[in-house]
């Protein structure tokens, strides 16, 4: 083995320096050099856009809900819930109309409890009241201290007929979670005071449970789901947000696809690299069968050829890769619109599975194409040849 590696090495190198057989070895090592550091970069790139929207996500919103098909459950079902050990809080979900002044919005207000809700964390306030997000604040003009009117789609009676529930107050806090979507339609209030104002004690629309690992989500809404009777039902963030995952799932594997192309470019450049090198050895695989090489030693020899040039290759590609990702999440020089993509900088967020999977199929692919020079050299007409 020792001496197929010592040959592979003289013949990478070419008799010269510049040898166009030598050149060709290089630009193939680039070219698997360029291509398995895109491809880091990028997936790593994808995998820092979704970790920032799962983190915009559960900033927001609870892991998993628990609602009714009949809109409205009373409190008294929560402790039903809660012996099942899950840590959980009460909403009151509703539209409305925000208003001030002359500009009106559609918006969606939701009544919690705000000592364990993890939109508390957008806001530093000493009296809980009305949260805005931010974009809403920018839509109808107003700013933490002024006041807001409410308008809900549930009637209440008056002497001059049934009229719109409605009701004024001041906006002590607001809220900027990133994702637009949300800071332009959200509205936060303390839940007893929306109880109040739509005269409903005691009813609530959902329930919010958060977990410790929020990734396990599917698996508490199945194991809820099996124990709980209608008209309840469950729904984790993953399965309310799935649009949005699937849509990077797909450009992830999208950007995979086409930056694998440069990496299968450079492994063809070593099936045509060696395959000269085999023309052009000729007469020396004749000697070194003349001298009781094996048709296996002559195999080993260019097989090991195909390894050297793909592992040269990976590891300057993994290095380069690594540098770039570093020098992306350090320094932040690229700058992005928040409001379109959930970060006002390039996420980055390197997955070592996925480095593992693009280096351990880019050697085996630089393997499996060196297979058939060297099945070719194997298979030379010594006695042809020292003629």
């Amino acid at each position: 083995m020792l001496v197929e590696k010592f040959i592979a090495l003289r013949y990478l190198g070419g008799k010269k320096r510049k040898s166009f057989i030598s050149l060709t070895s290089f630009f193939s090592v680039l070219g698997i050099t360029v291509g398995v550091a895109a491809l880091i970069v990028v997936l790593s790139v994808m995998n820092g856009f979704n970790s920032t929207l799962v983190e915009k996500i559960l900033g927001v919103n609870p892991h998993v809900i628990v609602m009714s098909y009949n809109h409205f459950f009373s409190e008294k079902r929560v402790a039903e819930i809660e012996k099942m050990g899950y840590q959980s809080s009460p909403f009151l979900l509703s539209q409305c109309i925000a208003s001030s002044g002359r500009v009106s919005v559609g918006a969606l207000i939701r009544g919690i409890n705000f000592e364990n809700a993890p939109v508390k964390r957008y806001f530093s306030i000493e009296k809980q009241g009305v949260i805005v997000g931010e974009e809403l604040a920018n839509i109808l003009g107003i700013g933490v201290g002024d006041k807001v009117r409410l308008v809900f789609p549930l009637m209440k009676k008056t002497a001059l007929g049934s009229v719109p529930m409605s009701w004024e107050g001041k906006v002590n806090g607001i809220f900027n979670s990133g994702m637009y979507d949300y800071d332009a339609s959200m509205i936060f209030i303390p839940l007893n005071k929306m109880q109040e104002i739509l005269d409903m004690s005691g009813v609530i629309t959902g329930l919010g449970i958060y977990l410790k690992n929020p990734f396990k989500a599917r698996d508490i809404v199945r194991s809820m789901s099996a124990r709980l009777s209608y008209p309840l039902y469950t729904r984790s963030w993953i399965d309310m947000n799935r649009n949005f995952f699937f849509a990077l799932k797909l450009e992830k594997v999208t950007m995979f696809i086409v930056l694998s192309l440069i990496v299968l470019v450079a492994i063809l450049n070593i099936l045509s690299s060696l395959t000269m090198s085999v023309m052009g050895k000729v007469k020396d695989i004749a000697v070194l069968v003349s001298m009781g090489a094996t048709s296996t030693n002559i195999k080993k020899l260019f097989v090991i050829q195909g390894f050297i040039l793909g592992l040269s290759g990976v590891a300057t590609g993994n290095i380069l890769g690594f540098i770039i990702c570093f020098v992306l999440k350090k320094y932040h020089f690229i700058s992005l619109p928040p409001n379109v993509y959930y970060s006002a900088t390039l996420p980055v967020d390197i997955h070592l599975m996925d480095v593992a999977i693009v280096s351990l199929s880019t050697l085996f692919l630089s393997v499996f194409v060196s297979l058939y020079p060297a099945h070719k050299a194997s298979k030379c007409n010594v006695i042809e040849v020292l003629k």
